[in-house]
C-alpha cells in the first residue's frame, strides 16, 4: 500500500519568519489565506500539528466554515514530546477525538493528565519519529496529511523525507532577527543535502502570493 501524501501548509513573512524573535505569535495572514487554509484543511484526511503551534496560537483544528467538508472531518493529531499541554486547549474540545502523539520522555503524569481528552501514543525513546505518525495515521485510513506546523514538526517531516509539497502564503511584512523560527527550523541541511522543489502554481490576492511547490 502507497503511503499517504504529504504536504505543509506555511505563512511567512517577506523574510521567511512565522514568528518574532520572542517566539511571540503574529498574525501573518488575511481571511483569504485563512479560508485557503480551510479549504486544504478539507480535502485532507488528518491534520498535524507540533505543541509549540498548539500553545501559540490554540487553534480549534477543525475545518471552517462547516460547509467546505464534502467528506468526514479530518483527524486532529498533535505531537509533543513532553505532553505539557493544557487539557483545556480548543484542538481537545468538540469533534473527533484527537491523536497524541508523544515520547517515553513525557511524565507518566502529564501523558496521564491528557488521556481523558485525546488517544494518546506513545512512542520509544525520546522523540516521535515523522514516519511512526504517517504510519498510525495511514492505519486510520488517511491518505493525505496536512502538516500545519510549526519549524521543528516540518522538519522532521523533511528531513525523513515525507514532505511531497509545500503551500506558501508570503505575506507583506518583515519581521527579521536571527533567532526568529522560520517554516523549516530544526538542524538544516548541507549544500549537498539541499531539497530542490518545483513550482506548481502561484496566484496573487491582494498583498499575499499563494504559492504551492511539489519537493523533488
Amino acid at each position: 500500500m502507497p503511503r499517504p501524501t504529504v504536504h505543509g501548509v506555511v505563512a511567512m513573512s517577506l523574510d521567511g519568519k512565522i514568528a518574532t524573535r520572542d517566539r511571540v505569535d503574529v498574525t501573518l495572514s488575511s481571511r483569504a489565506d485563512r479560508r485557503f487554509l480551510n479549504e486544504l484543511r478539507a480535502k485532507s484526511d488528518a491534520l498535524v500539528a507540533g505543541a509549540g503551534t498548539i500553545r501559540a496560537v490554540d487553534p480549534p483544528m477543525r475545518v471552517s466554515p462547516r460547509s467546505l467538508i464534502r467528506k468526514k472531518e479530518p483527524i486532529r493529531a498533535v505531537v509533543t514530546r513532553t505532553c505539557l499541554l493544557s487539557p483545556d486547549l480548543r484542538v481537545f474540545g468538540p469533534g473527533p477525538k484527537t491523536l497524541l502523539f508523544t515520547s517515553e520522555y513525557a511524565s507518566p503524569a502529564a501523558r496521564k493528565a491528557l488521556e481523558t481528552v485525546a488517544d494518546v501514543r506513545v512512542s520509544r525513546g525520546i522523540d516521535v519519529a515523522a514516519r511512526e505518525v504517517v504510519t498510525s495515521l495511514a492505519g486510520l485510513g488517511a491518505r493525505r496529511i496536512q502538516v500545519e506546523g510549526g519549524g521543528e514538526l516540518m522538519w522532521s517531516f523533511l528531513a525523513e523525507d515525507l514532505l511531497d509539497e509545500l503551500y506558501v502564503t508570503l505575506c507583506p511584512l518583515v519581521i527579521g532577527g536571527r533567532g526568529a523560527p522560520t517554516p523549516v527550523d530544526g538542524e538544516g541541511l548541507d549544500d549537498l543535502t539541499l531539497r530542490r522543489a518545483k513550482l506548481v502554481s502561484c496566484r496573487r490576492a491582494g498583498g499575499e502570493l499563494f504559492l504551492r511547490y511539489r519537493l523533488k
